[in-house]
């Protein structure tokens, strides 16, 4: 079989994997002429028999295959957000899943993304990690602050309430248990043996607490006359020293559960109290906490699952985000890449060559073209040369789709921004950084055959889809060798990748 190059390397297309019609999604794609496949699925959904059948079209039809987890299911679990660690497990499990599957078909490439829920912050706005509330949230940098003073300014806002809090609770403590001392001096000893100025402070706390201690509405002008003299520090009749003594005997039935209460507010603030007295932070900054979240995540997969992966040759890689969201920058991505790395190693025990090899990136053209229409840190776009070169790391895949404007709207190359002179660029970069990875059209699914046929002409000008020009196919009376080929999609059910919701 004879493949078109594209920089050197064999070039294919995406493919939903849909449980019940594996084989028939598959062949459609194998029967473009399409040499690299890339599966858009749950591995969960698929069963020994579909991955089975997966397999053998490679084997069959010399197929390469990729993975790709899907975002549909990503939305559902999330590595990078710390804030809900049921979907940090949701989002490790489909990770776990997809490798051992990619691994049983063949493919030896995983395409996935850090974050779906983490947008780019707008200007003056920047993402912030509060240690009490385990979560990280969007915050209004402070004006005339840069990024690092505004987190600053704000964890020593955040020290000054755990303190004060601290102290409040210490404070409240110590009133409860002088409450407590006045009121058994006074059930065992009598009113005239407490302290004034602690009996007045009883009196005041029965008062307070008048419904949770039973106060009856016969004792109510009673009681504001004794809580008057107790404030004068005038004495007691009998009669009044009596009910003293009743409800004092029900505060200490209840100062317990106060005791308890304080106990477990105390216990509660501890942790962060102990940060403030060791001069540690409360505040830190947002995106720096995500991209470690999503580096400890990828090292908590199983270890013989990662290992086995490694030794197999599967590699993991960080897809560029749109730039509308985080993790759409090279500075981003060889960060978030270094960290994974470190606890690869530091975690799994994997050496740093292998944790080296295994992550990677996957780099989407038409992604890298949307950042300079979001970018609010005042830098200049790189372009998609400077994106490649600037990357720390190996490209492992690439999403070879155009784009316009600030929409990811996955086009053939060509009907986008990107010019053949840039194109012929990025191929030089990668040239240059040794890529010798796989490469798809990620296009809409609705019009695959004829997109992908398109976006070869352009990278070849002339390819041939069995045996018919693609210059002859493309556009709005397109017509397939015959009714009865693959290339013809029932495009009424088709699914733009943006949506791919339904991947059965």
């Amino acid at each position: 079989m004879k493949f078109k190059k594209f920089g050197g390397y064999r070039i294919g297309s995406n493919i939903p994997v849909r449980k019940g019609s594996v084989w028939e999604n598959v062949a459609r794609v194998a029967r473009w002429g399409a040499p690299v496949i890339e599966l858009h699925t749950n591995a969960e959904r698929l069963g020994a028999h579909a991955l089975s059948a997966i397999k053998q079209m490679a084997q069959a039809n010399d197929l390469v295959y990729t993975w790709h987890i899907p975002p549909s299911d990503q939305e559902s679990g999330e590595l990078a957000l710390p804030n809900d660690p049921n979907k940090n497990e949701f989002a490790r499990r489909i990770m776990e899943r997809a490798i051992k599957s990619a691994d049983e078909v063949g493919a030896k490439h995983i395409t996935f993304h850090a974050t779906h829920q983490a947008g780019k912050p707008a200007k003056d706005t920047l993402y912030v990690y509060n240690e009490q509330e385990k979560a990280v949230k969007l915050a209004r940098q402070v004006e005339g602050l840069n990024r690092q003073e505004t987190v600053e300014l704000l964890d020593e806002s955040a020290k000054a309430r755990v303190r004060t809090q601290w102290n409040s609770l210490e404070s409240q403590n110590r009133v409860v248990n002088q409450i407590k001392k006045t009121a058994e001096t006074v059930t065992k000893q009598g009113v005239d043996n407490a302290n004034a100025l602690m009996l007045s402070s009883l009196v005041d706390t029965i008062s307070a607490q008048a419904g949770m201690l039973g106060l009856q509405p016969s004792d109510f002008h009673v009681w504001r006359r004794i809580q008057n003299k107790t404030a004068n520090n005038q004495p007691l009749t009998s009669a009044e020293k009596r009910v003293v003594k009743k409800y004092s005997q029900k505060v200490l039935t209840q100062v317990g559960d106060y005791q308890q209460h304080f106990k477990a507010q105390k216990k509660q603030m501890e942790p962060f109290k102990q940060i403030v007295d060791k001069g540690g932070s409360l505040v830190r900054d947002g995106e720096e906490v995500m991209r470690q979240n999503v580096a400890e995540n990828i090292a908590m997969l199983d270890k013989r699952v990662l290992k086995r992966a490694v030794k197999n040759g599967v590699s993991l890689g960080f897809e560029n985000m749109s730039g509308n969201i985080l993790f759409s920058t090279p500075e981003e991505l060889n960060d978030l890449r270094e960290r994974t790395v470190n606890e690869l190693v530091k975690r799994k025990k994997l050496s740093r060559a292998e944790a080296e090899e295994f992550i990677g990136f996957t780099f989407d053209i038409g992604h890298a073209s949307t950042v300079k229409y979001f970018d609010v840190s005042g830098k200049k776009f790189a372009s998609h040369e400077e994106f490649i070169d600037q990357l720390k790391g190996p490209v492992k895949h690439v999403h070879a789709t155009d784009s316009i404007g600030a929409v990811d709207s996955h086009l053939p190359l060509g009907q986008g921004e990107l010019t053949k002179e840039n194109f012929d660029k990025l191929q030089e970069a990668l040239r240059r950084s040794g890529f010798k990875g796989t490469a798809v059209h990620e296009l809409g699914a609705s019009e695959l055959p004829v997109l992908y046929g398109s976006s070869m002409e352009w990278v070849e000008g002339g390819y041939m889809v069995h045996g018919t020009p693609t210059s002859q196919m493309w556009g709005p009376s397109y017509l397939a060798a015959s009714m009865t080929d693959p290339l013809m999609m029932e495009k009424d059910k088709g699914y733009f990748y943006e949506s791919f919701v339904d991947i059965y």
